[in-house]
């Protein structure tokens, strides 16, 4: 499988403090849809003149991907050129009618694979680490909507210094809210480009994970 990567646009809708872009960086322009879709066609047919497998996996990010203008068009036609299509999202947009009927009308739900990060069970904590008044709930709603169409949906988990110590709740929370068929991922966080202050408070080390996931591990 042929791997591509594309960062469609630096605008989002959170602020999470385990993320390297800040108040400070520049936002650069949208990504044209155009570029993305003849760069995947392109890749495939070097694939195919190579005699190799041209099965390419194409994942979409950002910023928050789903704020990109064209993302339901891209989709759709990355998926009509044979592309596994992974969204990295953090399923807010999902959570709005209007976003999701333009979807439903380009994109095949069944193979979309969307990976969204909850950074706790608990409303007021995943809020402060996304710094976004009323994202979990839409989060959770966005993530059910595209459930229920039958996308493939992967929560996602970054485990840090604040949230470390509450892996069993949020084990048994993701359990119990979205069932068996949906992975759970669990990562650190990548801490190049972070502002140094927020390093000194997420920056936590396997030895002090490794009790609070031995517990979630034996449940």
């Amino acid at each position: 499988m042929y791997s591509m990567y594309f960062t469609l646009t630096s605008v989002c809708n959170q602020n999470c403090t385990c993320c390297p872009y800040t108040e400070n960086d520049e936002i650069f322009p949208e990504m044209r849809r155009e570029d993305v879709e003849n760069a995947v066609r392109k890749a495939s047919e070097d694939l195919r003149k190579k005699g190799k497998e041209s099965a390419i996996a194409v994942v979409l990010s950002g910023g928050e991907p789903a704020l990109y203008t064209e993302l339901p068009m891209l989709i759709g036609n990355l998926q009509e050129m044979g592309a596994q299509v992974h969204l990295l999202s953090n399923g807010e947009c999902f959570a709005d009618a209007g976003f999701l009927g333009r979807m439903d009308e380009s994109v095949d739900w069944s193979r979309l694979r969307v990976t969204t990060t909850l950074h706790s069970h608990e409303k007021e904590k995943h809020e402060a680490a996304n710094r976004k008044k009323g994202s979990f709930d839409r989060t959770l709603s966005g993530l059910h909507n595209m459930d229920l169409r039958g996308a493939q949906i992967i929560v996602k988990h970054c485990i840090t210094g604040t949230n470390y110590r509450d892996l069993c709740e949020f084990y048994r929370f993701v359990d119990l809210e979205f069932g068996k068929h949906v992975p759970l991922y669990l990562c650190g966080i990548d801490y190049i480009g972070i502002p140094e202050e927020r390093v000194k408070r997420e920056k936590i080390g396997l030895p002090e994970i490794r009790p609070a996931l031995e517990r979630m591990f034996d449940m």
